[in-house]
């Protein structure tokens, strides 16, 4: 009789997931007055960076602010192109270069020249999520305290080590940063903010005994604050009142104004 043997092969595969090259290197989530973006705004921002040695096409990648929901905002060709009949075709890949840095907004306008996503950062708490074309998360850079034009980032390019920058470098290597170790707490002021009838003296202390409190009115402003209070504005006529040439002046208007509306703040006007 004629014997057959079977030998059965099982082969035991892995699966291993090589580590992205392209990783977020640095994020703001509250961007004051650091850095203008292309539509004159001061925007949330992430810089994302290529560590590996050879480009990387991004296209159809993913960035969220949620990783329940990674497929937030996707990134698309750069120029949107038309065939010979007019119809669109594929432009230009989103590559990133090997070594090299490409800066997004965060900022819910979308927009792909440059790139403005569909969504913002929670200024306090949160992360911002990069998938691949998949859907599958390949970097993350979570933050739970944020401070006024500071970025969150790793120490050097590409690196797993994480804090706040307060000298922050979108679109430039974060070699040679320092973290900011500690912030110091918000000074204390013996007066609430509110309007008063008199002259009020205000105290001003921070429980730091290293820190430092730095106070000025500037000269211009000091004109303009005093020119308010040696004028007779009940009896004033509308017009523009020269103080100090076109450095400081008036614009005195009369209209009838909402009963509920809110005040508001100016940086260059009172």
């Amino acid at each position: 009789m004629l014997r057959k043997t079977f030998l059965a092969v099982i082969l035991f595969s892995g699966v291993f997931f090589a580590e992205a090259s392209v990783i977020i290197n640095e994020l703001m989530p509250k961007n004051v007055s650091y850095l203008m973006d292309d539509k004159l705004q001061y925007s949330g921002w992430a810089e994302l960076y290529n560590s590996g040695a050879e480009p990387v096409d991004i296209t159809n990648y993913f960035l969220s602010d949620r990783a329940d929901k990674p497929t937030k905002w996707r990134f698309e060709s750069s120029t949107p192109l038309q065939d010979e009949d007019g119809d669109s075709i594929d432009g230009e890949p989103v590559v990133i270069e090997a070594g090299q840095y490409l800066l997004v907004y965060l900022d819910e306008v979308e927009s792909f020249t440059p790139y403005h996503t569909n969504f913002k950062l929670d200024v306090e708490i949160g992360g911002l999520y990069l998938s691949d074309e998949t859907g599958t998360i390949i970097d993350e850079l979570k933050y739970d305290t944020t401070y006024r034009n500071m970025s969150v980032g790793r120490l050097t390019d590409g690196s797993t080590e994480i804090g706040t920058f307060a000298v922050p470098s979108p679109g430039k290597s974060n070699e040679g940063g320092k973290f900011l170790t500690k912030q110091t707490e918000k000074p204390s002021f013996s007066l609430k903010p509110g309007f008063y009838k008199e002259a009020q003296t205000i105290e001003i202390s921070v429980k730091n005994k290293n820190a430092k409190i730095y106070y000025n009115l500037s000269e211009n402003l000091k004109k303009g604050f005093e020119w308010l209070e040696n004028t007779d504005l009940k009896n004033i006529d509308d017009g523009r009142y020269i103080i100090d040439g076109e450095n400081v002046f008036a614009s005195v208007q009369t209209y009838e104004t909402k009963e509920d509306a809110n005040y508001e703040t100016h940086r260059k006007y009172i």
